[in-house]
């Protein structure tokens, strides 16, 4: 039977030295140990590696014209489509009923945003993310400031005695 197996009981196999299974267990820990900080790592590595490659700002900044591009196929592809309004004779209103392939509805007023519209709303929401952005820090470090209590020796003055005047 081999030394670094262990009985079924979770005792050391009978002729197995002590301190053999003690430096065995010893090296598996330290083994363990560096896979551990092997995967934190390489999961820092890989969390950095997926925050650089999601950057929009980066992409930007590198290839503007093929964002500008990017933006405006997206606006396209997502914007909704016009319906077509046909204009059509007493005659040919009359026949496309009679077959049954007309579908008549009503036009909703003000529900379609123009393109200069969808622009705007756009151009709104990236100034409010990027004021949110550089506000945020700024108004999380006084908040902290102005809540975190301060020790009392920090708040009174030291005084080496003799000090009033």
């Amino acid at each position: 039977m081999d030394a670094n197996r262990w009985s079924k009981n979770g005792s050391l196999p009978a002729g197995t030295d002590k301190r053999h299974a003690d430096g065995a267990s010893d090296s598996i820990r330290a083994a363990m140990r560096d896979a551990r900080a092997a995967l934190q790592q390489d999961l820092r590595s890989a969390h950095d590696s997926a925050s650089k490659a999601l950057d929009w700002r980066d992409h930007v900044k590198r290839k503007p014209v093929l964002a500008i591009a990017a933006a405006l196929a997206a606006g396209y592809l997502l914007a909704p489509t016009a319906k077509r309004i046909l204009q059509l004779t007493d005659g040919q209103f009359a026949e496309l009923t009679r077959r049954g392939a007309l579908e008549v509805s009503a036009a909703r007023a003000g529900n379609s945003r123009t393109a200069a519209q969808g622009m705007l709303v756009a151009l709104a929401s990236l100034a409010g993310r990027t004021a949110i952005e550089r506000i945020g820090p700024r108004l999380e470090a006084y908040l902290h400031k102005k809540l975190t209590p301060t020790p009392p020796e920090a708040t009174q003055p030291a005084s080496e005695g003799g000090d009033y005047a």
